[in-house]
């Protein structure tokens, strides 16, 4: 018999009664809203909190959605996602209420959040101040930068799936983010499990690519790009009145250049500006989901405030007069001319001029588009005529530590680049996918991006030994990110200037960037170093510490690599990325926490096989912290880490790609319990065997401690990690750190 409730029926779910809730504009009638996969009920306690209870239509109760809840759990402390912390009502706990209603088999309970959705405020065609949409768009940009950093993409960003605690009615006034994400229950990380039935976009937010299924981590760029492009735009009355309906698209319309796409790019340029304008764009034009823009790059060029905005120049008569491009073909021109200068600045000037050309062909003759172009046209040809001067020579071996057979690789891979073939050559295209496979191994992001996208424009399902290009390109995109990034040796040809400068300065060693040189000097590696990370110094800064007795009772012949007291903070062996939120004073590292985990450190000391960190640190009350060793980049697969977070609670802290690994309590022994205000020692080490040791035992009374010890799968070991400490709220401090070096655990 279908679930069926009444205005304040009970339910009894662990040892806790609910009672349905009447609609506040219809009493007596159960508050239910319908979706696709489920009708959500309200609920609420006898003390007034509201719960939600999300009842599932037949076809999609399934019994993954016990482990699920279990998985996606921790995530629920990201901003935006109160509803992964959530109760699902499983048959073993739940035996008598569902033998009631059986319909309740795998509902879940979770947190109630008040306000509409987007596509309420669209339905309604609520009329919001351009302050309040960019305010919804930073919010939004926020929440998904977050899971796109932690490697997580709901799989189906849409105006259903997006509530507005910031437009609920009464208002809400507490920290809440102003806006919420629902329906997570197709949620993508590295670690969690593929659905049964993956979702294929939602009418009016879908990609082209839709239909073959969404799981994965660019899911979310192209329907997000859409949401954040209707807010925004949604200040408009242009915007309002163009709606089709339920959302501002016709699901019919999805990247075609029709009328409502030429207003919304309109109204983003005219009151967010080009580089708003030019994000919406890249995405609605994408091929593959991997050709839209980061979230991160959408949080950067959002402004801070509502810009003021600027009627565009009256045109003068030989403007009107003057035989220019209709307005589609202008955009299409301005994008060709903004891949080109992206292409010229990574030293590609055939792929530049390329596009130039393509660009300069839709402008016309006797236009000012098409002078400026020809100017740019002319300017790149001497440029790569220059390149080829045999004079402009890269350094020789001797001059910066390259092979002089790299370098010879280099021209000749760049010369694939700059004669791809043409569709329907399927050896060229393994070529270029051999080519591209090699760059990526090698670590030279920008190569292979080049060429995996012009196999993916050529042929967007095109796959190799079981590995799709489009997949690999998203790893690509992923790899760009970081700040560090290794110099290109096709750089070494741009000019005779780089050539001198080179010959000073000289190029960085193994693991070192161009903005933190290392001591050392090596041999460009084989093998791709991990951004962050900088080689070993050949001396120990510091004198050695004492150590407390407690180490060489976890650990045997320990010897000390690196200490630091803190006498200021060394640029040397410390990345700092949130300056304004962690200092150091009188010997002291002060680290604030900021919410969503946005306050990081990370000690670029290596830490390898039978080696560990020594901290001593206490905290401030309502403090949260995490103080951990990792390696690789968080959410790819290869990620490992190992530690603890601290402060109001205290529990392991252990990831494998994107998701945490959760530990047994008969792992954890001791009788410790962490206090606000006192001091702490944390030990952190690891052997050759990939066996894991965290200690924590309080200063001035070591008997109180805690001990997790394990030996953990071996694709765990033979790795080279670092130390980082991140904080969500409060204050924490350390007052000294120790790198170590030991034979064995005990």
């Amino acid at each position: 018999m279908p679930f069926q409730p009444e205005v304040g029926q009970p339910l009894a779910i662990d040892d806790v009664t609910y009672r349905i809730v009447d609609h506040p504009a219809a009493p007596g009638i159960p508050y239910g809203q319908e979706g696709r996969q489920a009708v959500v009920y309200q609920l609420v306690t006898q003390d007034g909190g509201a719960q939600a209870l999300k009842v599932f239509k037949p076809r999609y109760r399934s019994p993954a959605l016990v482990s699920l809840a279990d998985r996606i759990a921790p995530f629920a402390r990201l901003r935006g996602l109160r509803v992964c912390r959530r109760t699902v009502l499983a048959p073993q706990r739940h035996a008598a209420l569902l033998r009631q209603h059986p319909d309740l088999t795998y509902a879940v309970l979770m947190p109630w959040v008040e306000g509409p959705t987007w596509m309420e405020v669209v339905l309604g065609r609520r009329v919001l101040a351009p302050a309040e949409n960019l305010a919804l768009a930073r919010s939004l940009a926020e929440i998904l930068v977050g899971m796109e950093q932690n490697g997580l993409a709901h799989c189906d960003v849409s105006g259903p799936n997006v509530l507005l605690p910031a437009l609920a009615q009464p208002e809400i006034s507490d920290s809440r983010p102003l806006v919420e994400l629902v329906d997570v229950e197709q949620l993508y990380g590295s670690d969690l499990r593929r659905p049964e039935l993956l979702p294929g976009g939602s009418p009016g937010y879908a990609h082209r690519t839709a239909p073959d299924g969404l799981w994965g981590p660019t899911a979310d760029r192209f329907s997000g790009a859409v949401l954040l492009g209707e807010i925004l735009g949604w200040c408009d009355e242009r915007v309002r009145e163009a709606a089709w309906g339920e959302n501002y698209f016709d699901p019919q319309e999805m990247q075609r250049e029709g009328e409502r796409f030429q207003t919304l790019i309109a109204v983003l340029q005219e009151r967010w500006g080009d580089r708003v304008a030019w994000l919406f764009e890249q995405a609605w034009r994408s091929e593959v989901l991997a050709d839209c823009a980061t979230f991160g790059q959408w949080l950067v060029t959002l402004p801070q405030e509502v810009p003021v905005a600027t009627p565009p120049p009256a045109p003068t008569a030989d403007e009107i007069e003057e035989p220019a491009s209709t307005e589609a073909q202008e955009v299409a021109i301005r994008a060709l001319m903004a891949v080109a200068r992206r292409l010229e600045e990574r030293g590609n000037l055939a792929g530049a001029l390329e596009n130039y050309r393509q660009a300069q062909a839709l402008a016309g003759q006797g236009s000012g588009l098409a002078e400026e172009l020809a100017l740019i046209v002319q300017d790149v040809e001497t440029k790569r005529k220059e390149a080829d001067v045999p004079e402009l020579r890269p350094p020789t071996e001797a001059e910066v530590d390259v092979p002089a057979i790299e370098l010879q690789k280099e021209k000749t891979e760049a010369a694939k680049v700059d004669s791809f073939p043409s569709v329907g050559e399927e050896a060229g295209l393994d070529r270029l996918f051999d080519g591209a496979q090699a760059a990526y191994e090698e670590g030279e992001w920008a190569r292979a991006k080049e060429l995996l996208n012009e196999i993916v424009r050529q042929r967007p399902d095109y796959e190799r030994s079981g590995q799709r290009a489009s997949t690999m390109l998203a790893k690509v995109d992923r790899r760009l990110i970081p700040l560090h990034r290794r110099i290109p040796v096709w750089a070494w040809v741009l000019g005779g200037l780089a050539v001198l400068a080179l010959l000073v300065v000289r190029i960085a060693p193994e693991e070192s960037y161009v903005s933190t040189p290392p001591p050392t000097s090596t041999a460009i590696p084989t093998k791709t170093p991990m951004p962050t990370r900088t080689p070993r110094p050949t001396e120990t800064p510091k004198p050695q510490p004492t150590l407390p007795s407690s180490v060489s009772i976890a650990l045997s012949s320990v010897d000390v690599l690196y200490h630091d007291d803190f006498g200021r903070l060394s640029a040397t062996y410390w990345k700092n990325y949130s300056p304004s939120n962690i200092s150091v004073t009188d010997g002291l590292m002060e680290i604030i926490g900021q919410h969503n985990w946005n306050t990081n450190i990370d000690c670029t000391w290596p830490v390898r096989e039978n080696e560990g960190v020594l901290i001593l640190f206490e905290y401030d009350p309502g403090a949260e912290f995490e103080l951990y060793l990792d390696a690789s980049d968080f959410g790819e697969p290869s990620y490992r880490r190992w530690g603890v977070y601290a402060g109001t609670y205290f529990a392991t802290n252990i990831f494998r790609g994107g998701s945490r690994v959760y530990v047994e309590d008969s792992s954890v022994r001791g009788n410790l319990a962490l206090r606000p205000n006192t001091w702490y020692y944390l030990l952190l080490a690891v052997n050759e065997d990939a066996q894991f040791v965290t200690e924590v035992w309080e200063k001035d009374n070591p008997s109180s401690q805690a001990k997790c010890q394990r030996q953990l799968y071996d694709d765990w070991g033979g790795r080279t990690w670092q130390f980082g400490i991140g904080a969500d709220k409060g204050k924490a401090y350390v007052d000294a750190f120790t790198v170590i070096s030991f034979d064995d655990i005990k």
